[in-house]
């Protein structure tokens, strides 16, 4: 008696969700020549663009090779401070073209499992972009750490959470920078060198992170009283003008005008 043909896992599962093709594996799908890793933190469509840059291509340029074309998003959408969606098919499609595992991919970048808008028509891969006041606040990682991750090929864009928008290691304070015309509209970065203390003050921020789950809330709350000072400014208040002044100063990244508010939160003193 000849002994049945075992199922291999994609068939068993093609069997049970009622398809009659197989799912697609990775050994199934195209390989890109060049591996790229994800920046922790990283914005998709940053990691989609650096990707791209590789093979001399942007980001909307292998996002319509990658996705089928009747599932494509409007590319004219595609900004740099913008984030891009994809369903599950489309996912794999570029986790196998990167070389990088779907899971180191998901650990790494925030928006990989983002649950979808409404279903596009038929099957395959497809994805959705969303603009930037419809996702979190996102802005240009530190430039030195970018630029030691991927070799000073690239610089990345990544998800500014509260408790990481300021970078110890190398000074510098990330700020929620929009673009426009594909360009930074106001300063990037900021340089810590000259006011060590708001690098003390975020380390001890991190430090109460972790023994208090409450920190956060903590956060927001100074972040709006002392944010209300650039509406209102106290002529009293004299400490964070001149800290502003000295790190606008310390090496200029674009000019910060008294009374304009900020886009990020403050450290406490």
């Amino acid at each position: 008696m000849e002994t049945p043909k075992k199922r291999t896992a994609g068939e068993e599962d093609a069997r049970r969700t009622g398809h009659d093709q197989p799912v697609s594996s990775p050994r199934s799908l195209p390989l890109g020549a060049v591996r790229v890793a994800p920046l922790s933190g990283e914005v998709t469509l940053s990691f989609v663009g650096r990707v791209a840059y590789r093979y001399q291509l942007t980001a909307k340029e292998l996002i319509g090779a990658l996705v089928d074309f009747q599932r494509r998003p409007n590319l004219y959408t595609v900004r740099p401070d913008s984030e891009v969606i994809f369903n599950a098919e489309a996912r794999a499609v570029l986790a196998a073209f990167c070389r990088m595992p779907e899971g180191h991919l998901q650990r790494a970048l925030p928006a990989w499992n983002t649950a979808l808008p409404a279903r596009k028509p038929g099957s395959g891969p497809a994805a959705w972009v969303r603009t930037a006041d419809t996702i979190a606040p996102t802005g240009p990682g530190c430039r030195a750490c970018t630029a030691t991750a991927t070799q000073g090929r690239e610089e990345a864009r990544r998800y500014l959470v509260p408790h990481g928008r300021v970078c110890t290691t190398h000074q510098c304070w990330m700020l929620e920078t929009p673009v426009a015309d594909g360009k930074p509209t106001g300063p990037v970065q900021l340089d810590l060198r000259n006011v060590p203390q708001v690098a003390a003050a975020q380390r001890r921020h991190m430090r109460l992170l972790r023994r208090y789950p409450h920190t956060p809330e903590a956060f927001t709350t100074a972040q709006a009283i002392l944010a209300s000072w650039w509406n209102e400014p106290w002529p009293e208040e004299t400490t964070w003008p001149e800290r502003l002044r000295q790190m606008t100063t310390a090496r200029p990244r674009g000019a910060v005008r008294r009374g304009t508010r900020p886009s990020t939160p403050k450290p406490s003193p």
